[in-house]
């Protein structure tokens, strides 16, 4: 039988750290937007910033929706190796 607290505890962490990449990267939007969009008006480089935040946010739940799906129908241990292997891959890519 799951106990409950420590199921309540777990779900707690899970979302203080799915949250604090949000936070993060809101706190520091208007300088990653001076940084990596250079544009004629800080509106403009904001949005942009904000703009590429939401596309990455929307790719994570397109993401964990093909993932979950494979899961579903492969099993829980393949998908997460293919999780890491695809993190792993975007690491190494680019160094």
């Amino acid at each position: 039988m799951i106990d409950v607290k420590r199921a309540a505890f777990g779900a707690t962490i899970g979302n203080m750290l799915e949250f604090y990449d949000f936070i993060t990267y809101s706190f520091f939007a208007i300088q990653i937007g001076h940084t990596f969009f250079p544009a004629q008006s800080e509106y403009g480089s904001l949005m942009l910033s904000l703009a590429t935040f939401g596309a990455d946010s929307s790719r994570g739940r397109s993401a964990a929706s093909l993932l979950g799906t494979f899961s579903d129908r492969v099993g829980r241990r393949p998908a997460m190796l293919l999780s890491f292997a695809m993190m792993g891959g975007a690491s190494s890519c680019c160094r």
